[in-house]
């Protein structure tokens, strides 16, 4: 896709991906909205990938690994493979534990 703002060179442009996701998640997202769960997350984000690499990639989700962790998305584009650990933000405290995870 020429004109697709999120793949540059035929390459996915994951970063700007994810960056545009969140940009709408915080914008769209108050506290009125009901107990948001990492399931709920996970399906938005499908949701908004979908389109993206439609016709030119593929996404899959895996419930869990062999080490009983959980891996959210990985997504097939172009002969590359991008493993998307999606996390609810809980504060800096929270972001050197993610990283772990990783």
């Amino acid at each position: 896709m020429e004109n697709n703002q999120f793949v540059e060179s035929g390459k996915l442009d994951m970063e700007r991906v994810l960056q545009k996701f969140q940009e709408i998640m915080k914008a769209e997202y108050t506290d009125k909205d009901e107990v948001f769960l990492e399931r709920q997350g996970r399906l938005l984000f499908l949701c908004f990938i979908k389109p993206i690499i439609n016709g030119s990639g593929n996404y899959y989700v895996e419930p869990e690994m062999r080490s009983h962790t959980r891996m959210d998305v990985v997504i097939s584009y172009a002969g590359q493979e991008y493993i998307v650990e999606l996390k609810i933000w809980h504060g800096k405290k929270y972001r050197q534990k993610g990283l772990e995870q990783l």
